[in-house]
């Protein structure tokens, strides 16, 4: 029954009762957030596309966040980790990052693609396997931990909004126009 969900402004609220009622968390940055995500119910963080690769992380359920350091300077639409640990941060101009320690530090990963996608959507099944999607109908597999990640053709040329898998061989991403 706990959530959470960012917007406009800096925008941060939490749920403690499935939605019924909102309460507003004060957040270190303005602008778009783009992506949150909970590990469990103290260790989140949130993106930002507005102001150029924020990424701002709680170990408190949100009564506090912090900025993290991060040199891309790159807009992030999503996040995801798999543990309170390891992470990773999607983005423009074909752009994802990783980190092994909370977000302490950020590696940018090898991506082997012909184009330039901007990707929106990232998700992992454990901490080696993982997809992104993006524009231009991309999907993006990791095998390594998102060290290095190759194109899975998708057959579609339209933007791909999201990505999710239960196991290596079931997933779905969904995008424009209905795709599925």
């Amino acid at each position: 029954s706990e959530g959470w969900a960012v917007g406009n402004n800096g925008a941060i609220r939490h749920t403690t009762n499935g939605g019924a009622s909102w309460s507003t968390q004060t957040s270190p940055i303005g602008g778009l957030l783009t992506s949150v995500f909970f590990f469990d119910e103290n260790n989140g963080w949130i993106v930002s596309r507005d102001n150029w690769g924020e990424i701002i992380h709680t170990t408190n359920g949100g009564s506090t966040w912090t900025l993290q350091p991060e040199s891309s300077l790159n807009p992030w639409n999503d996040v995801f980790f798999i543990s309170p640990t390891k992470g990773w941060v999607v983005g423009m101009d074909s752009t994802i990052m990783r980190t092994n320690d909370g977000g302490q530090t950020w590696v940018k990963c090898n991506l082997q693609v012909s184009n330039n996608p901007y990707l929106r959507s990232v998700q992992f099944i454990d901490e080696m396997t993982g997809w992104a999607v993006g524009t231009a109908g991309f999907i993006l597999k990791t095998e390594d931990g998102g060290i290095n990640w190759h194109d899975v053709h998708s057959g579609h040329d339209e933007l791909l909004q999201s990505v999710f898998f239960t196991d290596p061989l079931n997933g779905w991403a969904s995008g424009t126009d209905g795709v599925v």
